[in-house]
């Protein structure tokens, strides 16, 4: 499988985002789960996984989509 670039875009609701504000990251990565996680870990976030992974499921990745650039 080859990599593929993926921008890792902020789904939550609540925030109001101007077209293209919404993207957190952009990465090569072999799959969309992979690429979340390569942007997560680049800010950190991924550490509350390990404290919570419910709620890092819950409050993060329910929030966070990797879509083909």
């Amino acid at each position: 499988e080859t990599d593929m670039e993926y921008n890792v875009i902020d789904t939550d609701p609540a925030m109001a985002y101007d077209v293209g504000d919404e993207v957190i990251g952009t990465v090569n990565a072999a799959s969309p789960d992979e690429a979340i996680a390569k942007v997560l870990k680049g800010y950190g976030v991924d550490v509350l996984n390990a404290y919570d992974p419910d709620g890092y499921a819950t409050h993060i990745l329910a929030n966070v989509e990797a879509v083909p650039v």
